[in-house]
């Protein structure tokens, strides 16, 4: 197929996380902590492979995540900024966003060790802003489990809580001209519809927007279609990942709730997600260039993109 899009005679591109390439058995190693340790050990062969399968997959820029696929691993790689930078246009890649996981630590965001998780996030968006990045997203910390002895609740007294350090983050990357936004991370405190307009109404559009992810709110049992276009003023960039349907709110909430979610998320194209509406909701916004792929983490990330792109190319003609 073609690659010219609904944007006219230039290609379509496409942007990824990085968690994409977060499976073992892609880097040939037995577990997770061995990417990690590789990457603390040898950041440039790791980061020379990464950005290899990035561009093998068929995208032309990446949002960075989780260490070793962090800014500051990159940086490490490359032995500085400007070294960073060659690589990627050499490459023909950009870094278009970054996400922010200390968000997801309710321990980081206590009011005692706030300076430290700001002064942090500093560093973070002025490496974002010095690469030509648009974006910091960040996940609500988990839920509890529900039925759990200890029961514990999300209310507008927790979003009005949290709101106080989201407002703060959102303050430091308006000033460095970096937009922030809340990511609906499944079993998150922001992850149903309610949750969803809960902390937009609890949060200042002017410092925090929204970053939908279309497979996440369909497993907590919501039509992103529906929560894109209902926030559409808040929108600052999107995760287009499918998934089978909803998934139940009863699990045990613990540290492996994200790979539960693995076995109902799918590529776009491949699970309900309606892609032909929601590109028209993202089209609105001005958010198609590039069109940001969340693939989880699978053996197979470089032929998941491919068919993800391929999909997607074949709806964002019709758009």
């Amino acid at each position: 197929m073609d690659e010219t899009t609904a944007r006219g005679t230039e290609p379509q591109r496409y942007a990824v996380d990085l968690f994409a390439f977060w499976h073992p058995s892609v880097w040939g190693l037995e577990t997770v902590a061995d990417i990690k340790e590789l990457g603390a050990r040898d950041p440039r062969r790791l980061w020379d492979r990464l950005l290899t399968l990035v561009t093998d997959s068929g995208v032309q820029a990446i949002e960075v995540t989780f260490a070793p696929f962090d800014w500051r691993t990159a940086v490490a790689a490359y032995g500085s900024l400007s070294g960073l930078l060659a690589e990627l246009d050499a490459r023909g890649l950009a870094i278009v966003s970054g996400y922010l996981p200390s968000l997801e630590d309710p321990v980081a965001l206590l009011p005692e060790n706030r300076a430290s998780l700001l002064e942090a996030v500093g560093g973070y968006v002025d490496f974002l802003a010095a690469v030509g990045a648009t974006a910091l997203v960040g996940s609500a910390p988990l839920r509890g489990t529900r039925g759990a002895i200890t029961a514990s609740f999300v209310d507008l007294a927790t979003a009005s809580r949290l709101a106080v350090p989201f407002h703060e983050i959102g303050a430091i990357c308006q000033r460095a001209g970096i937009r922030f936004a809340l990511h609906t991370e499944s079993h998150s405190q922001m992850w149903t519809a309610r949750d969803i307009d809960l902390f937009m109404l609890a949060t200042d559009p002017f410092y925090v927007g929204l970053c939908p992810d279309a497979a996440h709110i369909v497993l907590g049992g919501g039509d992103p279609v529906a929560i894109a276009a209902k926030h559409s003023d808040r929108l600052v960039t999107a995760h287009w990942k499918d998934a089978t349907g909803p998934m139940s709110w009863d699990l045990p909430i613990d540290k492996s709730i994200h790979v539960a979610h693995r076995e109902f998320c799918r590529v776009p194209g491949e699970g309900i997600v309606d892609w032909a509406a929601w590109a028209a909701v993202m089209k609105s916004a001005g958010l198609l260039d590039p069109v940001l792929l969340e693939i989880d983490a699978i053996d197979t990330p470089v032929e998941s993109i491919r068919r993800a792109i391929r999909h997607l190319d074949g709806v964002l003609a019709t758009v």
